[in-house]
Order: C-alpha cells, then sequence, then structure tokens
C-alpha cells in the first residue's frame, strides 16, 4: 500500500500524543512512518499572491526609477555642472638694484554672467534685481552670450556675490600690475595688454583672456614673469556654489626680476630732465647712466614718459598716442639722432690708430677750410690757431677733425671707407642688444650707401660732415653711452642690460646675470690714453669746464648736432672718476642748443648726487 492511499484512509499516527522516538527514523521504518502534514489550499493561492505582489513592485519600482525619476536626475545633473578654471601663477615681482619693489600685483575683481543660465532660472528677475542693487546700477540684463558685464568691481561687491552666489554670475578673480615708481620707469619696465589673436596661435598655454607684457622688460622677460598656469575642475551645483574640486594641477610659480637700476637715481635723474626741459620750453631728451665696468643700467630715463598703470585706459591712450612729442617712443634706444661732437673721441682713436695724427701733431685753426666755391666753418669765428689732439677734444675744434677725417691740401685723412671702418668697430652699425625690445640701429653712411640709398655720388662734403658727426650719420644715445664706457674702461665694453638677477620665489634659487664684454682691445692701450686725456682737458679747460668744480674728477664731451630749420640737438658723455670710472653719463637734450650748456649743468648735478649719497 502506497502513502497516497495511506493518507486517503486517514490512517495518520497521533503525533500529538507521542514523544518522537528515534525508531520512527531508522531506515527500515522510514517508509511507514516518516509523515508530511497536508498544506491547504487557500494558503498556497495566498502564498502565489504575495509573491506575484512583490514581483510586481519590484517591477514598478525599477521602471519608477529608471523612468520617472531619471527626468528629475539629468534635471539635477544639469544644474551640477563641471567648471574649468585656469590658475594663472600670479605675475613676478619687479625689484630695482637695492630691492625696492617697484612693481607688484594687486587683486581685480570682474562680475561675468551667463545669460542662458540666468534665463533658465525661474529666480532669474530676483536675482537680478539682487545683482543690480550690489552693483549700484539700473541697466538691463544683458542677452547676449557669457561675457564680462561689470570690470574692477570692488573688493566689498565681490565679497558679496561670492558670500551668497547668484545662478549663472562668476566674481572673475584677476591680478592687476601696480607700477609704484612714478612714471620714471615707463620706458624701462613697458605694460601688459590683451593677448592678440596671432600671439594665441604661438604660444598655446594662454588663453583669450591673457595679458602679456607689451613693451620693456614686462615684455622681453615675459617667460620668466609669467610662470605656468594651472588646471582646477570645480563641480557647481545649482546655485552656483562649489560642491568640490574634481581635478587640480598646480601652477608653476612665476620668476622675480632684480633690475640693475638704482630706484633714487633714476628719479632724480628723472626730475633733473624735467626741470631742465621745462624751463627752457623744450619737449623731449633722455638720460643714460651706466657703469662701464660691467655694462649695469643705473639709470635710463626719457621724457616724456607715460603712465604704465593706466595705459589700458581708452581715454589715457588717446592721450598719449595724440602727444606730438611721442611719449611712447624710447628715445634712449630707438630716438636716432645726428651725434654732432660727441663722436669725435671715436675720430681722434681712428686717426691715432691709422697713424692720420700723433699727439705731437698739430693742426691750424682759423675758422674753418675752403674747398672749392665751399666753406666749412669751425664754431669759433678767427679759429682756434695751432691744435693737437688734447686741443681738439678739449675745445671740440673742427678744423682739426676736418683734417683727420677727409685731408686737406698734403695732408692725407681717413677717408670715408675707413671712417665707416671704426664707427662700426664701436657699434654704431648695430644695436647693443641691451634686454629691451625696439632697440635700434645706427647709420653709418659711406659712398656704396649714399649710392645705394639716394642714387647720388659722394662729395668730399660728406667726408667733412661725417668727421664732426654731421650729414647722414645718425645714433641713438645708447650707443654713444656705450663707446663712451669703452673709452673710460681702457678699451673694454660690457653689453649693456637692465635685468642683475632672476629669483625663484619659491626655493629663492637666484640665477646673477653675467655681464659679457663685447669689445676688448681694438684700441692700442696708449691711443685710448689720448683719447681719455683729452676728455679730461675738455673738463679742465674746454667745452665742459662746468664740472671742474666737483670734488672729483670728471672726462667728458659735448655735441651740438645741427638739424633742419630747428634749434640743434644738444650733447654730453662723460664718465667719473677720472682714473677709476664708476659711472658714464650720456644726456641728449632734443632741440637743446649748444651741448656745453645745458647738459653739462645737467651732468654735473647727476655727477653730484651720486656721489654724495651714502654708501
Amino acid at each position: 500500500m502506497d502513502n497516497s492511499s495511506f493518507i486517503s484512509q486517514g490512517k495518520i499516527p497521533n503525533f500529538a500524543s507521542r514523544e518522537i522516538e528515534g525508531d520512527y527514523f531508522s531506515p527500515e521504518n522510514s517508509a511507514t512512518h516518516f509523515l508530511i502534514s497536508p498544506i491547504a489550499r487557500n494558503k498556497v493561492s495566498l502564498f502565489a499572491i504575495f509573491i506575484i505582489l512583490v514581483f510586481l513592485i519590484f517591477i514598478v519600482k525599477i521602471f519608477f526609477l529608471q523612468v520617472v525619476e531619471t527626468l528629475n536626475y539629468q534635471k539635477a545633473a544639469e544644474k551640477n555642472y563641471l567648471k574649468t578654471q585656469d590658475s594663472n601663477a600670479p605675475r613676478g615681482l619687479i625689484y630695482d638694484r637695492n630691492h625696492k619693489l617697484i612693481v607688484k600685483n594687486q587683486p581685480k575683481f570682474s562680475l561675468s554672467i551667463n545669460p542662458a543660465q540666468i534665463l533658465n532660472d525661474e529666480n532669474y528677475e530676483k536675482n537680478w534685481e539682487k545683482a543690480q542693487e550690489i552693483l549700484k546700477t539700473s541697466d538691463g540684463l544683458p542677452t547676449s552670450n557669457e561675457r564680462v558685464i561689470k570690470k574692477k568691481i570692488s573688493y566689498e561687491q565681490a565679497l558679496l556675490f561670492l558670500s551668497d552666489p547668484l545662478h549663472g554670475f562668476e566674481v572673475i578673480i584677476e591680478s592687476e600690475r601696480e607700477y609704484l615708481d612714478n612714471n620714471s620707469m615707463s620706458h624701462i619696465l613697458g605694460y601688459l595688454g590683451k593677448i592678440s589673436e596671432g600671439e594665441l596661435k604661438t604660444n598655446p598655454s594662454y588663453s583669450l583672456s591673457s595679458y602679456t607684457g607689451k613693451e620693456g622688460i614686462e615684455f622681453f622677460y615675459e617667460t620668466q614673469l609669467k610662470g605656468d598656469s594651472g588646471l582646477k575642475k570645480i563641480e557647481i551645483d545649482k546655485k552656483s556654489k562649489q560642491q568640490k574640486i574634481v581635478a587640480q594641477e598646480d601652477y608653476v610659480p612665476a620668476k622675480d626680476l632684480v633690475l640693475t637700476v638704482d630706484l633714487d637715481l633714476q628719479e632724480k635723474a628723472k626730475s633733473i630732465l624735467e626741470k631742465y626741459l621745462t624751463s627752457r620750453q623744450l619737449h623731449a631728451g633722455a638720460i643714460i647712466i651706466l657703469d662701464p665696468r660691467n655694462g649695469e643700467i643705473l639709470s635710463l630715463v626719457n621724457y616724456p614718459d607715460y603712465s604704465n598703470s593706466s595705459i589700458q585706459d581708452a581715454k589715457s591712450w588717446q592721450k598719449i598716442v595724440l602727444n606730438p612729442y611721442y611719449p611712447l617712443l624710447n628715445r634712449a634706444i630707438s630716438g636716432l639722432y645726428p651725434s654732432g661732437s660727441v663722436i669725435k673721441p671715436v675720430m681722434a682713436l681712428a686717426g691715432l690708430e691709422e697713424k692720420i695724427i700723433t699727439p705731437q701733431t698739430k693742426i691750424l685753426s682759423t675758422g674753418g677750410i675752403r674747398y672749392g666755391n665751399w666753406f666749412y666753418a669751425d664754431w669759433k669765428v678767427g679759429g682756434h690757431g695751432l691744435a693737437n689732439i688734447f686741443d681738439a677734444l678739449a675745445w671740440s675744434i673742427n678744423t682739426f677733425f676736418y683734417y683727420v677725417g677727409g685731408g686737406y691740401g698734403n695732408f692725407v685723412g681717413l677717408g670715408p671707407e675707413r671712417i665707416a671702418e671704426y664707427l662700426k668697430k664701436v657699434g654704431l652699425d648695430a644695436t647693443t642688444n641691451i634686454d629691451l625690445p625696439g632697440e635700434r640701429k645706427g647709420r653709418v653712411p659711406d659712398p656704396e650707401w649714399k649710392e645705394k640709398t639716394k642714387g647720388e655720388p659722394w662729395f668730399i662734403g660728406d667726408t667733412y660732415h661725417l668727421s664732426i658727426g654731421q650729414g647722414d650719420l645718425l645714433v641713438t644715445p645708447l650707443q654713444v653711452a656705450y663707446y663712451t664706457s669703452l673709452i673710460a674702461n681702457y678699451g673694454t665694453a660690457y653689453q649693456p642690460h637692465l635685468v642683475q638677477k632672476i629669483v625663484d620665489p619659491q626655493s629663492s634659487e637666484t640665477n646673477l646675470v653675467t655681464p659679457n664684454i663685447q669689445v676688448k682691445n681694438i684700441f692700442k692701450p696708449e691711443n685710448i690714453l689720448v683719447v681719455r686725456q683729452g676728455m679730461r682737458e675738455a673738463v679742465q679747460r674746454g667745452s665742459a669746464m662746468n664740472l671742474s668744480s666737483l670734488p672729483f674728477t670728471a672726462a667728458g664731451k659735448t655735441g651740438t648736432a645741427q638739424v633742419s630749420y630747428k634749434q640743434p640737438h644738444a650733447w654730453f658723455t662723460g664718465f667719473a672718476p677720472f682714473d677709476q670710472p664708476e659711472i658714464v653719463v650720456t644726456v641728449l637734450l632734443e632741440n637743446g642748443g649748444e651741448g656745453s650748456a645745458l647738459p653739462v649743468q645737467m651732468t654735473k648735478e647727476i655727477m653730484q648726487y651720486y656721489f654724495s649719497r651714502p654708501e
């Protein structure tokens, strides 16, 4: 009998009245005694319904999460977005040689908006009203693409926007250059400007909002002053509040510069130049002061100057551009002028080197020389009488240098080709390679140049004019200072430079700029000594005698360069102390008259100031 019939007959042992004993589970009894109680049909149905309900709930939940809630999550995700932010390195600081701060960075705040985000925000009108209240403006809401709507907002305004962000509004924090030199160093430092599209193509590390050096040190040392930008990826919520920084790459700090310039001397030189120009109703000039022992520029002054800080302002820019005296022109390195008699020390060296003259050579000055129908005058009516090289340099005797350059009668001069050769030896056909942009070469004329440029032959008059620094010869004030340093430093000339040290502000690692000798031993030492002595006698008894009252020895050469229909340009170039020179001073006054007048007096004041200061 099988189990089913057994169950159907109701023959079920009474488990409720007995103990469960082991014999019920023995193998031989298992077939008859191991029994399962029946499950009611209604219970099975309830259980099936329960399983189905759980399954349906699970399906509905999945549908809700994947279909319904997806839209909500998507909207939330759209309001939480990643923002990429450049982390610009603060621009390098600039100091003078005594570590006085000249250029620093000031934080600048601007307000930017994304109109698309604002207009999609249900609270945009309320937010815009709040922004108007902070900005104190009644302007309407911009409707174009993202833009800077307010430049140079105050720190207090920026703080209000940062502490309680408005959706679609962003405070842009940048640094602005602040120049602390009272405009005296405008042509040295230069200025910053917005990067152009052309510059951006060649400099992919910049962005469209980047500013770069446009002139001066800011331009020449852009790589060192810029540093390398970093990058931040920031998660922003729907209220424009920062949630977290997702990724970050730190910037590489910029380098600081220590200049060779002495700021106190620079400002003193500027005040002297400005004083003398305005007192005589003159409009332009330049002063260069350098150390002949290493080429360091101690001062480089131009007038008129400009404000580095306000050059980005449209009104200031227009005023600068419309100024007829070209404030942006760096006259010291880019202005080209006839040299006048400051070229005569080089002519003297050329004559001595070529044995055209000796220290004993004497030439009779009677007021000038006549060649055919032409008369080439000396500046002194009646002349200077018999004169040697020392007299000629002391009193700037034209006749002596007419002989040296072009010859006269039986006296054979250098001729134009050899004059040009020596002018090029001292660098007048090239730049000095100063660490500033915009330096110009001088112009050294010769017969080939004149034929090619003017389509005219060279005449003896051209040679005579060239011999005294007139005609087509053009030089920059820096070139004059450069060859003066060569004479002052006994025949050795260093490359002029404006940066003394490049400093890493984090590690304090310092790279010193090594003085670079550009010219050495191109003239015989004995000839250098002769010319130096002639320049010394210009101070002792000649055209620069105003310097003789200084409590130290000085030497120099005056120059008066004729120009058409105007007053001549006035020059002086010299050095001190005579035996062991520490400074070279070169002064140029456009249309300033006689070189023996204002430039000598200005040099006297500069040297007095320089050597009277405490160590």
